[in-house]
């Protein structure tokens, strides 16, 4: 029995790549790379890789650089591990193909797992894979994805969504973090860690962290008061900032304040604020070895049970897991 089990373990995942004519080329190598270099850390095929068009052949890329599909798509009958649908401008064409979503539908309720990296996610709910499941997509086509498919919970913030057989993940870059939580599911924390450092990848992102950090959530292109308060507010997370000294600042009422916060980084005050410690936190975790207390206490946290509480609501994990987990300096045993 034992050796049975062994060999199903070692025996290669078949992983099935969908492309179509203006696929974004790093929803495609990204957790390509990821996967191959779990190969190259095991010295074995763990995932074998196989890509499917709707005919075999050259099929070109966003960026113009063409990619060979060896199998067709549409007739397909081939069992996937792995099922990986990528994004990119390609998907507004593939979306209204009826032959195409119908081989994709089929192909998908025959492989183990589902996954889709950016706008790959418009294909899976047309392709009815997400009814009633949480999933997101790249921040600027959430709502868009919300609109044309209400039937499914779409989650504009997590860097990836995991239900079931189904992950999918946010815009481009999303779906290096999505492929690590893969080999992480596949063969354990450590090879995870172990590909990442070998990507040279600074933080592996867990599922529930934001998208996008906060100077890049506030427009940092727009030299204004406001903004001005909201990098000053990042700079020093551990000063106090009531929403009644925030309107101040800028001369407005807290209720216009509230308003102007919603319409400039969609955060009420207070969220923005508890946003802006969290992250200086995580940047703290990583870059030093100070303890939590100290780590809470410089970035405006006087209750380390508060602090405890905002970073596991806003992470989906806890400080000493964040530290454990992303810490740079932490050598991967051999």
């Amino acid at each position: 029995m034992k050796t049975r089990a062994s060999s199903t373990s070692l025996k290669p995942k078949r992983v099935g790549i969908v492309l179509y004519p203006d696929v974004e080329l790093l929803d495609v190598t990204g957790p390509l790379s990821i996967l191959h270099g779990a190969n190259r850390r095991l010295g074995r095929v763990a995932y074998d890789f196989h890509y499917l068009a709707a005919t075999p052949g050259l099929v070109p890329s966003s960026c113009g650089l063409a990619l060979q599909a060896t199998q067709g798509l549409l007739r397909s009958r081939a069992s996937f591990h792995t099922l990986l649908v990528p994004g990119g401008e390609g998907t507004r064409a593939q979306y209204v193909n009826a032959p195409f979503i119908a081989a994709l539908r089929r192909l998908a309720l025959r492989a183990h797992r589902v996954v889709s990296v950016c706008t790959g996610s418009f294909l899976l709910a047309q392709a009815q894979l997400l009814q009633g499941k949480p999933c997101t997509s790249h921040w600027a086509y959430c709502e868009d994805l919300r609109k044309l498919h209400p039937e499914c919970e779409v989650k504009p913030d997590p860097i990836f969504v995991h239900t079931g057989k189904i992950w999918t993940s946010a815009g481009v870059t999303a779906g290096l973090d999505l492929a690590l939580a893969l080999v992480e599911a596949d063969h354990g924390k450590q090879l995870a860690i172990e590909v990442a450092r070998w990507m040279v990848l600074y933080l592996r992102r867990p599922g529930g962290q934001n998208q996008y950090s906060l100077p890049l959530q506030a427009d940092a292109a727009v030299d204004d008061p406001f903004s001005h308060v909201l990098s000053e507010v990042r700079e020093h997370p551990g000063r106090a900032w009531p929403v009644a000294t925030l309107a101040k600042r800028l001369h407005l009422s807290e209720r216009q304040l509230s308003r102007l916060f919603q319409q400039r980084v969609q955060l009420s005050p207070a969220a923005y604020v508890e946003r802006a410690r969290i992250e200086a936190a995580q940047r703290l975790l990583v870059g030093t070895d100070w303890p939590q207390k100290r780590v809470a206490s410089s970035t405006g946290y006087h209750c380390a049970e508060t602090f405890l509480r905002s970073f596991v609501r806003i992470t989906g994990i806890t400080p000493a897991q964040f530290r454990e987990r992303f810490s740079p300096t932490k050598e991967p045993s051999r």
